[in-house]
């Protein structure tokens, strides 16, 4: 219903914007691990680690160390100059050809569901919640 005798106010609008990212250049002349030889990844040391609900042998690798196509099996720890990657059990990590660390789960998530819930689609939930917030919301915005 719009009475053409009055404005038009709006009191709420959301934007939402996408677009491509530019290409990330490769690193020129990086290394790749010669497999020929004993080649094989090396932690610099082993610590303890919280990880999964348990304490856990942890290897910390250096990122200097790492060379393309290097894949480094959880639970590991990935130290940089600023900042650190934790690689969980059943996940991994493999250095690209950009320098990055890609993440990648190796073994597809156990999951418990509450008594009544195991037929529950995780996408239409996600719907849910997002459609009950915006009545929370809009509500909210009656009441101001």
């Amino acid at each position: 219903f719009i009475d053409p005798n009055k404005p038009l106010v709006v009191e709420a609008v959301v934007v939402e914007a996408i677009a491509a990212s530019g290409s990330v250049p490769r690193k020129v002349g990086m290394r790749q691990r010669d497999l020929t030889k004993d080649g094989s990844l090396q932690a610099v040391r082993e610590v303890e680690a919280y990880m999964d609900g348990k304490v856990r042998k942890t290897g910390v690798f250096s990122v200097s160390q790492l060379l393309l196509g290097d894949e480094i099996y959880g639970p590991a720890i990935i130290t940089e100059p600023n900042s650190t990657v934790i690689v969980e059990p059943e996940w991994k990590a493999c250095f690209t050809d950009q320098g990055s660390l890609i993440l990648t789960r190796t073994r597809p998530k156990e999951r418990a569901f509450a008594v009544g819930t195991d037929q529950c689609d995780p996408i239409m939930l996600e719907i849910f919640n997002n459609l009950f917030m915006s009545v929370a919301e809009q509500m909210g915005a009656t009441l101001e």
